[in-house]
């Protein structure tokens, strides 16, 4: 999907929380957007016209150049539709791919069997650890190919942590969260601008991915972040991590140019940045052009959920958090990135999942057309700690996945596009706790999910343009 610069971006506004709820006429909104380009002021609205694969400058890609990893071929031994597992073979065409340098691993129709406890280790992710790799199926729908998790992926602690069960694919290149320390800065930057002044910048280059970071206890911050609101308007303050731990805001960017000390993104910063405090450049060391497309994953979550809590049809009476409620949270995670850029999930087709995917510590990626259908789980389509994803067209078409389509965590500028939830009351979009921020709900169906510990555009919605 391309997003035009400098033109409307996703400026339509239809935050629609329920039938009951209005958003205030966006065409003051966008005239204020549009005034603030032309006289260099801060607008009311972030720029989001940077969200998704390539900031949005061009749309997924329509075919591949790289070589194809057939997992059928007689060097890999997936066999569809045989009722043995594929695991095995499926990592063999990875390894390939990888020395390679990148590649498709290619899925023909049938049905793929991807964790069987029986002869698989449970606790083994299947991981993309290099650029240029792409997951690539037969398609979604009848005849075309189907990923079935038979089990559960397993994690020590998740008898007493019951969201701690790994994502089975995994795409990641090994790096922490905490990202490699480079400088700190020096210089105030508003939000929506481009530039900032750090101590020292010789060891950041043009072209180089950076995280822009803050963790502080200071109050003076606190007191900032929550404005015009104070601690006092919060529910159990003394509970929440903002209040105990700090304010915490991770922004992913592409260096652009360098001027001395003073280095310019690609992107707009959606955190005011005030030096006082203690702000930072972190290296941002991701995997690029990564994707998983066109294909059904199906889970074996096939009962009814109730939030962090076992099956009851498994384990009757066994109280929220008990030892088996990772059943539900998690046990059937499909698809993580972490530490990667411009990349993507499109046409894939989830059912009977705890967890379908999640954007975590990354950024401008997207998650397009993608659907849920069948029994309903924990999680669909989520960020955590990302910057600048599109989130479009992901419809689910159960009874309502808890959490549905949504930001969680340090997550800033993304975009929620067109996706669809059903209208029951059941899910919805979410904005999740641990600060999530500058979040744009654009056209969706049809309820936002706001939960404890949230500090994102959400509450300047409610306080602006929701009646």
């Amino acid at each position: 999907m391309k997003i035009l610069r400098n033109k409307l971006p996703f400026l339509a506004l239809f935050i629609l929380i329920s039938s009951q709820v209005i958003a205030q006429n966006p065409s003051a909104l966008y005239q204020n957007w549009v005034d603030a380009q032309v006289n260099n002021t801060e607008p009311i609205l972030p720029t989001f016209s940077y969200a998704g694969y390539h900031n949005g400058e061009i749309g997924l890609p329509p075919t591949f150049t790289q070589q194809i990893f057939d997992v059928t071929a007689a060097a890999y031994g997936a066999i569809p539709d045989d009722g043995i597992s594929d695991k095995a073979a499926i990592m063999l065409a990875i390894a390939a791919a990888e020395a390679n340098n990148g590649g498709v691993i290619f899925f023909p129709p049938g049905k793929f069997i991807v964790n069987d406890a029986s002869v698989d280790d449970p606790s083994e992710v299947i991981r993309i650890s290099k650029s240029n790799i792409v997951i690539k199926g037969s398609g979604s729908g009848t005849g075309g190919t189907e990923l079935y998790q038979k089990d559960n992926t397993t994690h020590p602690d998740m008898a007493t942590k019951d969201y701690v069960c790994p994502y089975l694919f995994l795409f990641w290149n090994g790096e922490d969260s905490a990202n490699t320390f480079i400088t700190n800065v020096t210089g105030n930057a508003d939000r929506e601008t481009h530039s900032i002044e750090v101590a020292n910048a010789a060891n950041i280059s043009v072209g180089q991915w950076v995280e822009l970071y803050i963790k502080d206890t200071s109050t003076a911050l606190l007191n900032e972040e929550l404005a015009p609101y104070t601690t006092a308007d919060l529910y159990q303050p003394q509970n929440l991590r903002i209040v105990n731990n700090g304010v915490e805001v991770r922004e992913i960017h592409k260096v652009v140019s360098k001027n001395g000390n003073v280095i310019t993104f690609k992107e707009p910063i959606h955190r005011a940045v005030d030096a006082t405090y203690n702000w930072k450049i972190n290296n941002f060391s991701a995997l690029e052009e990564v994707g998983i497309q066109d294909l059904k994953y199906t889970g074996g979550f096939i009962w009814n959920h109730i939030h962090h809590r076992a099956p009851q049809e498994l384990f009757p009476g066994e109280p929220v958090g008990g030892p088996n409620a990772y059943l539900s949270s998690s046990g059937w995670s499909g698809i993580q990135f972490n530490h990667v850029v411009n990349s993507w999930i499109s046409n894939v087709e989830f059912t009977a999942m705890s967890q379908a995917a999640q954007f975590k510590f990354l950024g401008y990626s997207s998650a397009l057309n993608n659907r849920y259908v069948g029994n309903p789980g924990h999680n669909f389509i989520v960020t955590n700690s990302a910057t600048g994803c599109l989130l479009g067209k992901n419809i689910d078409y159960t009874t309502g996945t808890w959490h549905g389509s949504g930001v969680n965590a340090m997550s800033i500028g993304n975009v929620l596009w067109r996706n669809e939830h059903p209208q029951n009351g059941n899910s919805g979009m979410e904005a999740h706790a641990n600060q999530p921020r500058a979040s744009l709900y654009d056209v969706n169906k049809k309820y936002i999910f706001v939960y404890i510990d949230t500090i994102d555009c959400i509450r300047w919605l409610f306080s602006k343009y929701i009646t």
